[in-house]
């Protein structure tokens, strides 16, 4: 997300670049994305870069470029520093790990097929993700039935995507998917989306004007399209609240009404649900999480030692191979509270079931896989598709 506002700045500069300051600006901003974000943000900068040099020059960008090198990875290397002990080159590091070599690569946390992308980017954005993919067929179209002169304009527009559909071909490739990694091209995907449907209705417009008297065709398709996208958008919101909204309801109550002392603070734990886990500003200062034994096996988020200098100090059960440790977890003797999401079809014992614990906070949580009510909000039918078992706090 960080790379994504990062880019929507610097092509927001690149697209209105009418003044030195913009130029400016997108160099400083594409830069950070690809320093301070991930090196693989290189993709998106390739096209940019060219027509930067093409309009500015050669040795003008190359000086430019190595100032925002300088600025960017100088800051970052003073606080690598000081918050770690040594110097260190975090992009560099994720280069070696993931593309040159040195370290098992991404694979080692999943592979997905292609669908896992067409599955993710439909449910973000419904209709708009096709309108995106389809912009270039539709600019072809604008130029061969000749609805607009302005062949340069077109041309520019064109120029101004490459970089959406060069990180699309590029991440699509990658056997190791997931969803954050098309955040940086987000506010493209939109951008590209529009572009579709002012084409779009242009054609429809002409096609209609050949046809029939009508005049109005513009303004009826544009308030179809954007009304069903609209219905779309807030069918999607209205699921992911209802459906995926119990764990920060859960972990609500626990920062409003758990609480410890420093001294004895109370210990919080959780399972299988530990990727669930919003983050610790759902815990009080008083309470300390805790992982109980489960089936995953890699590693899990630790807290830091109990050090003034505990940034400087790298745990050994830390390692580039994802092989979980068993000083991670606590026996679940030592809880003060479980949280967990109990299915219907859980095989493992169940802490509602047991003596042992009692219900102090529960919430509904979908739990059904295969139907696409669980991802949009259909009124009068989802409630009935769909299937949910309790979140609880023990």
């Amino acid at each position: 997300s960080f790379a994504m506002i990062c880019i929507l700045i610097g092509v927001g500069n690149w697209i209105n670049l009418k003044s030195f300051s913009n130029y400016i600006f997108c160099l400083f901003s594409i830069s950070c994305s690809v320093l301070m974000g991930t090196p693989f943000i290189i993709v998106v900068a390739v096209p940019i870069g060219i027509h930067l040099i093409i309009l500015f020059g050669f040795l003008r960008t190359l000086g430019w470029s190595i100032l925002c090198l300088v600025v960017w990875l100088g800051g970052s290397l003073l606080v690598d520093l000081d918050y770690y002990g040594f110097a260190t080159c975090p992009i560099l590091n994720t280069l070696m790990y993931n593309a040159l070599g040195s370290g098992p690569g991404s694979q080692l946390y999943g592979v997905e097929p292609l669908s896992y992308y067409f599955r993710n980017l439909f449910v973000n954005f419904n209709l708009m993700f096709p309108f995106a993919m389809l912009m270039p067929l539709s600019a072809l179209l604008v130029i061969a039935l000749k609805i607009s002169k302005n062949f340069v304009s077109i041309l520019e527009t064109s120029i101004f995507l490459c970089p959406l559909y060069l990180w699309l071909g590029f991440m699509f490739c990658l056997p190791h998917k997931e969803e954050r990694f098309l955040f940086p091209v987000y506010p493209l995907i939109c951008l590209s989306a529009a572009i579709f449907l002012s084409n779009s209705i242009q054609i429809f417009d002409f096609i209609v004007r050949k046809i029939s008297k009508f005049e109005n065709s513009k303004s009826v398709l544009y308030t179809l399209v954007c009304s069903l996208i609209f219905l779309i958008s807030i069918s999607r919101i209205i699921a992911m609240y209802n459906n995926y909204s119990a764990p920060y309801r859960v972990w609500g109550h626990v920062y409003d009404n758990i609480s410890g002392t420093q001294n004895n603070k109370k210990m919080v734990c959780i399972g299988k649900e530990w990727y669930r886990f919003p983050s610790s500003f759902f815990t009080p200062e008083t309470v300390r999480l805790g992982y109980i034994s489960n089936d995953f096996t890699g590693q899990l988020p630790r807290y830091y030692l109990p050090y003034k200098n505990a940034t400087k100090i790298i745990p050994n059960y830390f390692n580039d191979k994802n092989i979980g440790d068993p000083s991670a977890f606590v026996d679940v003797s030592e809880c003060d509270y479980v949280v967990d999401f109990e299915p219907k079809n859980q095989v493992e014992p169940k802490f509602s079931d047991s003596k042992a614990w009692s219900i102090v906070f529960d919430d509904e949580f979908v739990d059904d896989n295969n139907s696409i009510f669980k991802s949009f909000f259909v009124p009068f039918f989802t409630n009935k598709k769909i299937n949910f078992s309790p979140y609880r706090l023990f």
